[in-house]
């Protein structure tokens, strides 16, 4: 079953187009802030950053930083994976004791700005994201057609989580 069928069977694939129009043309265009538990931030024995990325993939990331703090990758926390192709806001966290080597790490299109001390973020510590996300070259007919998306969302409840390159990346298409 493809994802049409899938999305089909379950109503949440309509008939009519989508708006048209392009997105991701630039990073800048499609925005994910993370919504992360309150329980992150409870505790001492981690910091707590806020990592903004441009075009970079988060374990990518996450490598380069611990590579450059002297630290092992495993030793930083995170709740989620986010787009490369983005400009992306999630939190991550470090042991304390290496508070000072990850805010001393400059890397381009890279930002981390301590937050707060907490526990180590595991896979799913968050309660979601939010998106910003421009689409451009779209007709005068895509405004009205976006508003009838938003209504047949809002009336089956959202849509299932989509599991494709949006999720994973071109590189690595393990849908099974």
């Amino acid at each position: 079953m493809d994802y049409r069928e899938f999305f089909s069977h379950f109503g949440y694939l309509s008939e009519k187009p989508g708006i048209g129009g392009r997105i991701k043309v630039f990073p800048e265009d499609f925005v994910v802030i993370e919504e992360p538990l309150p329980s992150v931030f409870e505790g001492k024995k981690h910091a707590v950053f806020l990592l903004k990325k441009r075009n970079w993939d988060t374990m990518t990331a996450i490598k380069e930083i611990a590579k450059r703090a002297g630290i092992s990758y495993r030793d930083i926390g995170f709740a989620g994976t986010k787009d490369r192709h983005a400009v992306t806001y999630q939190y991550i966290s470090v042991p304390a004791d290496a508070k000072d080597k990850v805010e001393s790490v400059q890397i381009r299109d890279v930002e981390l700005k301590f937050v707060s001390y907490g526990r180590f973020i595991k896979l799913g510590h968050l309660l979601g994201n939010r998106f910003r996300i421009i689409v451009r070259d779209v007709d005068e007919k895509a405004f009205e057609r976006a508003k009838e998306i938003v209504g047949e969302l809002r009336e089956k409840g959202g849509f299932p989580n989509y599991f494709g390159y949006q999720r994973f990346g071109e590189r690595r298409v393990v849908n099974h």
